[in-house]
């Protein structure tokens, strides 16, 4: 009985990754159809580029030795990220099988 459930396992897994490749195999000719770069650099969104490069670049702070403020607070993503380390390490030190 665990046998013929085994082969099935096997033959559902083969038949799911048939019908998955053939799946992403029918969705490539619309991945390759999009083009991001006719989008990025067409006519108008060029110009747009061109106006916001030419007043990014005119109205800095003037010496040019420091760099401008992007409101990201480092602190904040240091605190978040020891956060996360803290709480993985406790997550791992509770799912320890006790002995």
């Amino acid at each position: 009985m665990v046998e013929g459930t085994k082969n099935m396992r096997i033959k559902f897994t083969k038949l799911f990754g048939a019908v998955l490749g053939i799946a992403l195999l029918m969705t490539a000719p619309a991945y390759a159809a999009l083009s991001p770069t006719q989008d990025g650099y067409s006519d108008v969104a060029g110009r747009i580029q061109t106006q916001v490069h030419s007043t990014a670049s005119g109205g800095g702070n003037g010496g040019g030795e420091t760099l401008p403020f992007t409101g990201l607070t480092v602190g904040i993503v240091l605190a978040v990220a020891l956060a996360l380390i803290a709480a993985g390490l406790l997550v791992r030190r509770v799912s320890r099988p006790t002995a």
